[in-house]
């Protein structure tokens, strides 16, 4: 028992200098902030906290299947109406939107994936979807660093995006700036909203061409709000079409899954016009966020956001406090850009953000080189429009599930009422076992002050975030700990009654009680995994720190206290300890 002390102790002692090595970004870090931008040694990652803990706002975003199918089919004309409806009835079921779902419904048409999707099947499709997910990651971290935020945490979640947003920073507006795909298209207007000074004809033109177009369509009719008789002309009445806030996301996807077999929409689109205060003189008024609708060119000028090479934001120079959004395009788009112009003088262009008119100018002139969007009052809402562009668009629509938000003095109250719940637990099972087991209690006391160091800086390295139920796991993997050596000392105890001499008894006891506390550590692991891999937030949270104690016990309460009791041995005083 006395030939291998020397170096087991070689061995924690070098397990206990790289734990504290591994701490030391942690200390100086929430000691002075700015040492995060350095590394002590090769150790450059910390602990974070979690929004329950420090305060923040959580948004979790789920991908758009149906959008990214509509996107992405290619499905023929004879096809196409039987997959729209299949994307209905699903949505109208209360089944979740996955692809496994869809083509269940898909197939009551006798339709198959190779139908819509020629050389894929169910694994390469829902492959490609992770591979836009883990882009859009990759797109909205760099949107919200751009914006400012500090340290934002973006992971994808299971098949989810976690946005989380630290501390008390000001999220005003972040949820577009997240959930917008920034596809940006320049697109010809056919009928529009009029600008400039308003007449009958010019009104009754723009919602006598949405009339004939939106009444075609049984599945539009439901989402539209109607004005009735707004105009008295001479070919008859007129009812205003437009869009209440509540609908407008009802209506565009009933016109996505026209568009997949109707026609019509290769000619002409919509354009969603957001309304303002240009009929009050006609005693019309709307509400913020209602939508009024166009008719766009789906065709030309065929610019789009991916030839946008830069975009800035700047004053419009007056002193209006109004924003422009200035656009250099690529050689390609230049080329385009100034023979569409050239050839359209006098015509309206729309600049279309996700389909939605940021502004629809009347060409002047041949303009080439770049052009602007004018007409931000808003300047976060030109700010994000230029982050978004310059970042690149989203290949997989997303929209946000939930949101989360609690204040930086929750945060404060928890780690208080946690710290107190941990060092509580923690003062009671060390008086417990030196009451109890004496000597040997205490030798079970210092193992489990090393399982929590050594448990911190496993925390440390994987730079996982610590969140309430992660101080849960501490406070449980503590009576773990204390449990290996309960079972152990328990042991001893029987060896002792036996007649085994003390020595022989100590390592007969740590071996028999081995094969016990490893099937039990391995069980509760499993449970661990299980929580982790269908956990989220959270659960994660504890499910690591679980994981992390039990692994660490297994270290101190069996390796480190035998040691211990090793290094005892060779002295007279194991004469004088009790179990």
């Amino acid at each position: 028992m006395n030939e291998n002390y020397l170096k087991r102790w070689g061995t924690i002692s070098s397990v206990l200098c790289l734990a504290i090595i591994f701490l030391v970004n942690d200390f100086y870090f929430y000691n002075n902030r700015a040492f995060k931008e350095n590394k002590f040694l090769f150790d450059e990652n910390t602990i974070n906290l979690g929004l329950d803990l420090r305060g923040g706002s959580e948004f979790i975003l789920s991908p758009r299947i149906d959008k990214w199918i509509i996107n992405n089919h290619q499905a023929n004309i004879s096809d196409g109406k039987n997959l729209a409806t299949a994307i209905d009835d699903l949505k109208k079921s209360n089944d979740l939107f996955t692809l496994e779902n869809f083509f269940i419904y898909l197939s009551a048409y006798d339709i198959g994936i190779s139908d819509i999707f020629p050389g894929e099947d169910i694994n390469s499709l829902t492959k490609n979807i992770n591979i836009a997910l883990n882009s859009n990651k990759d797109i909205i971290r760099k949107r919200i660093d751009t914006r400012g935020v500090i340290e934002p945490t973006v992971r994808v979640v299971g098949n989810k995006i976690s946005v989380e947003i630290p501390g008390d920073q000001s999220v005003e507006n972040i949820e577009s700036l997240i959930t917008t795909s920034a596809s940006l298209n320049f697109k010809q207007v056919l009928n529009a909203p009029p600008q400039g000074p308003l007449t009958i004809d010019n009104i009754s033109i723009w919602q006598r061409s949405i009339n004939n177009f939106v009444l075609k369509f049984p599945s539009l009719r439901q989402h539209i709000s109607i004005i009735p008789d707004f105009l008295d002309t001479q070919s008859g009445k007129i009812d205003f079409i437009y869009l209440k806030k509540e609908n407008i996301n009802l209506f565009k996807d009933a016109v996505d899954q026209l568009k997949i077999y109707n026609l019509n929409f290769e000619s002409r689109d919509f354009g969603y016009f957001a309304a303002d205060n240009r009929f009050d003189i006609l005693d019309l008024q709307f509400d913020a966020g209602d939508i009024w609708l166009g008719l766009l060119s789906p065709v030309h000028p065929n610019i789009s956001g991916e030839m946008v090479s830069n975009a800035s934001l700047q004053s419009d120079g007056t002193s209006s406090a109004m924003y422009v959004i200035l656009l250099e395009f690529n050689n390609t788009a230049e080329r385009k850009w100034f023979n569409y112009t050239s050839k359209n003088i006098g015509e309206q262009v729309a600049i279309t953000l996700d389909g939605e008119v940021l502004t629809y100018p009347t060409i002047q002139s041949a303009i080439s080189g770049s052009s602007q969007i004018s007409g931000f009052d808003d300047y976060l809402n030109a700010e994000n429009i230029t982050i978004a562009l310059n970042n690149g668009k989203f290949n997989l629509p997303l929209q946000i599930d939930s949101i989360y938000k609690s204040g930086p003095e929750l945060g404060e109250k928890m780690i208080t009422l946690g710290l107190i719940a941990f060092f509580c637990g923690i003062a009671c099972v060390i008086i417990f076992m030196i009451f109890y087991y004496k000597i040997s209690g205490l030798i079970a006391s210092a193992a489990l002050l090393i399982n929590i160091l050594l448990m911190t800086s496993i925390l440390s390295i994987l730079g996982s975030t610590l969140t309430l139920p992660g101080i849960a796991g501490f406070i449980l993997t503590v009576g773990i700990a204390v449990d290996a050596n309960v079972i152990i000392f328990e042991r001893i105890k029987e060896e002792i009654k036996n007649g085994t001499p003390y020595l022989s008894a100590i390592e007969s006891g740590y071996s028999r009680a081995f094969i016990t506390i490893l099937d039990a550590n391995i069980t509760t692991i499993l449970t661990a995994l299980i929580l982790y891999f269908f956990g989220t937030g959270p659960i994660k949270g504890f499910a690591i720190t679980l994981t992390a104690g039990i692994l660490c016990s297994m270290f101190t309460a069996i390796y480190i206290t035998k040691t211990i009791f090793m290094t005892i041995s060779q002295t007279n005083f194991y004469k004088k300890i009790k179990i």
